[in-house]
């Protein structure tokens, strides 16, 4: 019997970020990690190593779209980390070649591998949602200098068609500059509509220094928020109950609190084990690069509104579901409220 060797990552990035996900991938059980040097003799020389399995690429890296196709025209299936700021044509043409190439390229777009965002999703999104979204606000600030607008607000964007189940069908976009002694720092606000669905609200500051990250989601009967830097509480769930009482039957009565139980691992953990997994079943079907595609493209209408004046564009003819792209598993949750009225116990599933 032939022994199985490890599964050999090559690894492309400079900074901070990169190193978090070395930690990561090398976390990973029978995973060999090759750090890959920038420059075009390092990634050809790992495009030419057989034992090579799989290459991932921490932006911002110059020339991105062209190494991941270059990987993956190699037969390397692809990770491409964040921020991503390609743009919605090269993010279509990647996941075209992948489905041709029969290999998997995983483009985090803040929301692969959040298994918080995944319970929301699968409340919130599809045909029949379990919570129908009324609202939904989405507020970012504080990023570092060397992150571009683009990919932040792209980011934002994918967290909000995820949650949401659908394209929008028209975007409102406007980008202030402000000008003052630290020179100029980027706003962007950006207000979408779907079919039959939400509205929405993205705010997107590198004015506030304060780093933040929360959305909002506004339902008939709770509100969900979601706050993926707060690690003691990331997600809260505000359910709101009636009185039987004939002096308070119209009125809401308590706020029960409902949590996902169970751990959770860091983000760019779970991203990791699941590039790392579908490289092991050469699984072509976890592409993501079409649904962080759709993000870009609503970025560029809203790029589109901006220099109207914030008219509403049209994004897309009509709404339409979002690819599933992965198989289900099983969260549990339950209220937290304290009440007698507090919900029951909920065994809840939510997408990998």
């Amino acid at each position: 019997m032939a022994e199985l060797r490890p599964t050999r990552i090559a690894l492309a990035g400079d900074h901070d970020e990169t190193a978090r996900w070395a930690t990561a991938l090398r976390g990973i059980e029978d995973v060999e990690l090759v750090r890959m040097p920038a420059g075009e003799d390092a990634l050809l020389a790992s495009l030419s190593d057989p034992a090579v399995d799989g290459m991932a690429f921490i932006a911002p890296l110059p020339d991105l779209a062209r190494s991941m196709k270059r990987a993956m025209l190699a037969g390397r299936h692809v990770l491409a980390a964040g921020p991503v700021a390609l743009s919605a044509g090269q993010l279509h043409a990647l996941a075209e070649l992948a489905t041709r190439r029969g290999r998997a390229v995983l483009v985090d777009a803040g929301v692969i591998g959040d298994e918080h965002l995944a319970f929301v999703r699968k409340m919130t999104a599809g045909s029949t949602p379990l919570w129908r979204p009324r609202y939904l606000r989405s507020l970012r600030t504080g990023f570092h200098a060397d992150v571009s607008l683009d990919a932040v607000v792209v980011t934002e964007i994918a967290r909000v068609l995820a949650v949401a189940g659908m394209m929008p069908a028209t975007v409102s976009a406007w980008s202030p500059r402000i000008d003052d002694e630290s020179g100029c720092a980027d706003v962007a606000m950006l207000a979408l509509t779907f079919d039959g669905g939400p509205v929405a609200r993205i705010d997107v500051s590198r004015v506030e220094p304060a780093l933040r990250q929360e959305l909002v989601v506004a339902c008939d009967a709770r509100t969900v928020v979601l706050r993926p830097l707060d690690r003691e509480a990331p997600l809260r769930i505000d359910a709101r109950g009636r009185h039987d009482g004939p002096k308070r039957s119209s009125g809401w009565a308590e706020t029960v609190t409902e949590h996902p139980v169970g751990e959770h691992r860091e983000r760019t953990d779970a991203a990791a084990q699941l590039f790392v997994g579908a490289v092991r079943r050469r699984e072509a079907d976890a592409t993501s690069a079409a649904d962080a595609a759709s993000a870009a493209l609503v970025w560029e209408r809203a790029r589109a509104s901006m220099a109207h004046d914030g008219q509403p564009v049209v994004v897309v003819e009509s709404a339409r579901d979002l690819p599933t792209r992965r198989a289900f598993e099983v969260i549990e949750g339950g209220g937290q409220g304290g009440h007698r009225h507090a919900a029951p116990h909920l065994t809840l599933v939510a997408p990998r």
